[in-house]
């Protein structure tokens, strides 16, 4: 699998430090459990006529996000990639979220990810309530239910 380009997060909230992170979704639901969780979903969208899917980019733009001093995230714009000599031009947009989500971030695409919560639309700075997991391969994963089957937990 080719590693994917994060979003841009734009952090001006000085009660974290993201600057190790990248983003690569914003979720709804239990992040405990992969199976129930969808992505955020946005009024704004990107022009069709400009998103450029490449095997780096599946879903042919990057979004750009500010996370505010008053702990809010705002959608402010989308990025399509593009590796010829002509640029596409972003677009700007604005959309404050709203509700409980959670920002997926990580070191690089291939590392474990880092889960932060919004409730009510405002950032979890206690770390504490921040959930990290584990990649497994989905190998490994069939091996141990495999093994489970046959052997019992």
């Amino acid at each position: 699998m080719t590693a994917q380009i994060a979003n841009h997060l734009i952090n001006e909230c000085p009660d974290v430090d993201f600057s190790h992170l990248h983003l690569y979704a914003l979720l709804i639901g239990d992040v405990r459990a992969e199976e129930s969780t969808i992505s955020y979903s946005f009024t704004q969208q990107p022009d069709e006529s400009k998103i450029n899917v490449l095997s780096a980019c599946w879903s042919g733009y990057t979004s750009t996000y500010k996370l505010t001093k008053n702990k809010e995230l705002a959608l402010i714009g989308f990025k399509y990639p593009a590796f010829t000599p002509e640029n596409i031009e972003p677009d700007k947009t604005y959309e404050l979220l709203t509700g409980d989500f959670w920002l997926m971030m990580r070191p690089n695409f291939f590392e474990d990810s880092i889960y932060i919560p919004f409730k009510n639309g405002k950032l979890i700075t206690d770390q504490s309530e921040w959930c990290f997991s584990k990649k497994e391969s989905t190998l490994l994963s069939r091996v141990q239910d495999f093994l489970k089957q046959v052997f019992g937990e």
